[in-house]
């Protein structure tokens, strides 16, 4: 497939989307290489690092599990990284706007604390990408069959359900997020709203409510006043043999070598934690995703936990260019996501600036061989002759890929 870069929002997500689906995998890897090329780099590689503490993480196995050799250098196009919008992200005109100089949600003011602008989205599409190789292309790792009605829960940008509503032309898909920055040309088959996914759900109509085959959630950590209440809803709106799937992260930084504690980086993700915990949300509230879902009702539970590279240091080609992603993504995101957080921590505005940046220069440096954890955690809602014959239907597997215990 042969077609000029697009210019429109709308029209990136369809590209994407049909390169996606055309096997054309390559190119989303183009979309970090603008932001990612190659410098010398200033450290050499660590010797061989003993397991990641407490785990038996095998961080030999993880960072040199391909036969491909690639190139150990980075330079990055820091002018490119700090860009402005290119004017083709979707502006929701009900934003406001704080000291930081950046656009937040209007509908429920104040509810989520990231941006919502055009630097934003952007790092959110770059995040898709990254999470696309993460999974081995996959939007997700539930076994949903012939969907007819899916619904994405905090859509963003809306590129999630894009993709999955072209690779699932039958299904009708709702996307739902605080801010309206979804693209208004949109697919038959699919359709986005301004919505509360904490507010009492009513999709379709009263006399004939839309029931989903699946709901999906990615990286929500920071979304919801009472999470456990999300997992309530999503139940009772599933059919019965409806799937509900997290791609979650954890906001904890690791090191495989164990040299990050003190950096500007580590900082930064305590800080983010703790400004978040004042303001009642959870930034490690994944781990308790698998046992609320059984709590709730669900059976097949599943929970895997990858390890996602926080910048280019794993020698898999697949990883260090989802490390490139990530990289890029934390780069444009180190400000916008911190700033609220970081005010709540008592942090001064220079601080925080010098901070960011700091943690900025740390996030790149391949002598930190830096990750954190992402869950993948999905359920089943039961048919009914499964609840009135079996007591004991919830069945529970969990995965650690690349960790190893002990």
């Amino acid at each position: 497939m042969n077609r000029s870069r697009p210019r429109s929002r709308e029209d990136q997500h369809i590209y994407y989307a049909e390169a996606a689906l055309s096997g054309q995998g390559q190119h989303l890897a183009n979309q970090a290489q603008h932001l990612v090329d190659s410098i010398p780099a200033e450290h050499g590689m660590a010797p061989p690092p003993p397991p990641f503490p407490g785990t038996g993480f095998n961080a030999e196995l993880f960072a040199n599990s391909s036969e491909f050799a690639v190139d150990n250098t980075i330079h990055l196009d820091w002018e490119n990284i700090d860009r402005k919008s290119t004017g083709t992200s979707v502006i929701d005109i009900s934003s406001v706007y704080d000291d930081s100089g950046r656009s937040f949600h209007g509908y429920k003011s104040g509810k989520y604390f990231f941006p919502n602008d055009p630097t934003e989205q952007d790092r959110l599409d770059l995040q898709h990408a990254g999470l696309l190789l993460l999974l081995n292309g996959k939007l997700g790792n539930a076994p949903v069959k012939d969907p007819k009605f899916v619904l994405d829960l905090a859509t963003g940008t809306g590129i999630w359900a894009m993709e999955y509503a072209q690779q699932h032309p039958d299904a009708q898909v709702i996307g739902t997020d605080l801010s309206d920055i979804q693209p208004k040309f949109q697919l038959p088959n699919c359709s986005f709203m301004v919505d509360d996914a904490e507010d009492e759900w009513l999709f379709g109509s009263s006399d004939e409510p839309i029931k989903f085959d699946y709901i999906h959630l990615r990286f929500v950590f920071s979304c919801f006043d009472e999470p456990r209440k999300v997992v309530s809803q999503a139940f009772k709106n599933l059919q019965p043999g409806g799937w509900m799937e997290y791609l979650e992260s954890s906001m904890e930084f690791h090191s495989i070598d164990n040299n990050i504690e003190g950096t500007a980086l580590k900082q930064w993700a305590e800080l983010s934690y703790q400004g978040l915990a004042k303001k009642g949300r959870d930034a490690r509230v994944a781990k308790n995703y698998a046992q609320w879902m059984r709590d709730e009702g669900f059976v097949d539970v599943h929970e895997e936990i990858l390890i996602c590279p926080g910048n280019h240091w794993p020698e898999d080609r697949r990883l260090k260019r989802c490390g490139r992603y990530m990289l890029a993504n934390c780069y444009q995101g180190f400000r916008g996501n911190a700033w609220k957080l970081f005010k709540e921590c008592g942090l001064a505005s220079d601080e925080i600036e010098t901070l960011v940046s700091d943690a900025k220069n740390d996030a790149a440096n391949r002598k930190y061989r830096w990750f954190w954890p992402v869950y993948v955690v999905y359920g089943r809602r039961p048919f009914e002759w499964e609840v009135t014959t079996s007591s004991t239907g919830s069945q529970t597997e969990t995965m650690m890929s690349n960790i190893h215990y002990s």
